[in-house]
């Protein structure tokens, strides 16, 4: 059997300094480094404190900087940029939340920065020119049909509004029976009846850029915990 002691069980290794190599990411220079880049002048603000930072103002469209985007924060951002939907959101590596819930244009620093031979960071700015100027073609693009299908979509979002506060006044009346139970949400061909319109406008809709809330009815009322979490987001008035 082994075994050690208190006393002799203690191992010391010594590593040589010169043998480390490590890296420690320097925000403020990266930033400063895009900023630069982009041709802004303006001094950046935290906005929030270690987590999104105001750039600058470029070619009319106020650029912002998110260290990170997941379904913790998604709705923070979502009613922080809720009035700027031509604000460009600049992240660190995944930018998939983003384009889900929210209509801004989004890419990450990984998409567009590269080190050189030299370890500094180098930006594409081609690549940035392309992330921006389709988007603004695409708004262009499709101005004229803009209101008729952000009609459609309002008129989704109050429908699944109701859902939700009938859902959720189910779930309060079968707790008072001993168990509680979750109203099933409705699929697209039954949204589509209870709203008038066919089940291809409601599958648009739903891919839709600007459907953010839709989306977030849509998917969040799948669950108990979605319908209690849109009921004090959305309260009945």
């Amino acid at each position: 059997m082994f075994g050690c002691s208190k006393y002799d069980c203690r191992t010391t290794y010594v590593i040589d300094t010169e043998t480390i190599k490590g890296w420690k990411v320097n925000d403020t220079i990266i930033l400063q480094s895009l900023v630069e880049s982009l041709g802004m002048k303006e001094k950046i603000l935290e906005m929030v404190t270690d987590q999104i930072w105001k750039l600058g103002r470029r070619q009319r469209r106020e650029y912002f900087f998110i260290r990170s985007v997941n379904n913790d924060n998604i709705l923070q951002l979502m009613a922080m940029f809720a009035n700027q939907p031509k604000a460009v959101l600049i992240t660190t590596r995944d930018a998939d939340t983003i384009k889900r819930f929210m209509p801004n244009t989004c890419f990450t620093l990984c998409e567009v920065g590269t080190l050189d031979e030299e370890y500094r960071i180098v930006f594409d700015m081609e690549m940035i020119e392309s992330c921006v100027g389709d988007n603004e073609k695409t708004i262009r693009k499709s101005k004229p049909k803009r209101s008729l299908l952000a009609g459609k979509i309002e008129v989704l979002v109050q429908a699944m509004k109701e859902h939700v506060y009938a859902a959720h006044d189910y779930m309060e009346h079968t707790a008072e029976a001993g168990e509680i139970k979750l109203l099933p949400k409705p699929n697209q061909a039954q949204l589509a009846k209870m709203t008038n319109l066919s089940q291809q406008d409601v599958s648009k809709c739903l891919r839709d850029p600007e459907a953010a809330i839709l989306r977030l009815l849509w998917e969040k009322s799948k669950t108990m915990e979605g319908i209690e979490e849109l009921a004090r987001m959305f309260p009945q008035r």
